[in-house]
């Protein structure tokens, strides 16, 4: 520190202040850089994964509503006005779920995500067949076929419904991973921000009492030397 001690009054506090300015400049920018890390995590938390379990439920609902659409048209077979209202209701719910697929190819972006989806797609157009032959039997008044594609058409529905359920807890998982990855961002951001806050706290304190001792041991000198020259020392 004699370099500091060498220094006039005026050149010590610009080298106090400018070292103060540098660690309030550091603690700034980690404040700032982990905040902007955290709120990338935040808003991909939501777009990404929240949205994508979103959809991955809209997936199995829309398959859900189909299948009970064709159920329903076989129950009232003897309403012809029911089973056409049937039919409609359910193709607008496959045309729903092919909306719905072509959403979540844009959220699911690992490759077990893609798997889960491609494993809806395959299983889709055997859906929609089987579902297009139920009101076909039923237009032919052949209400045994008909059963028998209903049954046809809740085995695919299971295997849709388990993709949909996996695809859904993919999203989960890595958006629980996500959430905690932040979390521990966060605490690593608060960890340096109080670690950098009580060293320039102790680093202004120790500067303070240098600065001050610089000024009181020379300025007691002063007073000192006329007393000793009053003396005649």
């Amino acid at each position: 520190m004699q370099w500091f001690k060498n220094l006039n009054a005026t050149a010590r506090l610009m080298a106090s202040s400018g070292v103060m300015m540098v660690l309030i400049l550091s603690v700034s920018y980690i404040a700032v850089s982990n905040l902007s890390k955290a709120n990338d995590r935040v808003e991909s938390l939501y777009q990404m994964h929240m949205k994508g379990a979103i959809r991955a439920d809209d997936i199995t609902i829309d398959i859900l509503n189909a299948a009970r659409f064709a159920l329903h048209a076989v129950v009232h077979e003897a309403e012809p006005a029911t089973v056409a209202s049937d039919e409609k209701q359910g193709m607008d719910n496959l045309t729903q779920l092919g909306a719905n697929l072509d959403e979540a190819d844009k959220l699911f972006v690992t490759a077990k995500g893609k798997q889960e989806l491609a494993a809806i797609r395959a299983a889709v157009p055997g859906f929609e067949q089987t579902e297009a032959s139920v009101f076909e039997a039923l237009r032919n008044k052949d209400l045994a076929a008909a059963r028998e594609r209903i049954e046809a058409l809740g085995l695919i529905r299971k295997t849709i419904l388990e993709a949909g359920d996996a695809a859904r807890q993919t999203k989960q998982d890595v958006a629980q991973q996500q959430f905690e990855e932040n979390a521990q961002a966060y605490q690593t951001a608060r960890t340096l921000m109080i670690g950098a806050a009580v060293v320039s706290l102790v680093l202004a304190i120790v500067l303070s009492l240098v600065i001050a001792r610089s000024f009181s041991v020379p300025l007691g000198q002063a007073v000192i030397t006329p007393q000793q020259v009053a003396a005649g020392d």
